[in-house]
């Protein structure tokens, strides 16, 4: 079975923050004031991928959310992807283990089948020949 496939999209954290902004109702000159910088300084923010640690912590106190706990979570996401990968691998193959085993397995069993089959016919046969005999 194989895993199943998330959004492992990285964290656009400029793009995330502007959404709290947002969700916050504040305009982007009182973001500014709040953390310190220039109306165009924010827009820069907003626009990158990746920010400073420090200035994240401070956004995260102002604007009274974990950004930070989205990184773990693509960390971790990333963690549980990488296991449920191994994990299948795994089991394919000790699924594909278990046919082999399996058809060695019927294989052996047909021959101890015919060779029952014969152990009989040869009993019949020497019972027959009794009983003619007789």
């Amino acid at each position: 079975m194989p895993a199943k496939k998330h959004d492992s999209k990285p964290v656009h954290i400029g793009k995330l923050i502007q959404q709290k902004v947002n969700d916050r109702k504040m305009t982007t000159v009182e973001f500014a004031q709040a953390i310190h910088c220039s109306r165009p300084n924010v827009y820069n923010i907003y626009k990158s991928p990746s920010i400073d640690i420090e200035r994240l912590v401070l956004i995260s106190k102002i604007l009274d959310f974990d950004f930070f706990y989205h990184y773990y979570q693509q960390y971790h996401q990333h963690k549980v992807q990488d296991h449920i990968k191994k994990l299948s691998i795994q089991i394919e193959y000790h699924d594909g283990k278990f046919r082999v085993e399996h058809r060695e397995v019927e294989g052996e069993k047909d021959i101890t089948d015919d060779v029952k089959r014969s152990i009989i016919k040869e009993e019949v046969k020497k019972q027959q020949k009794k009983t003619f005999k007789q």
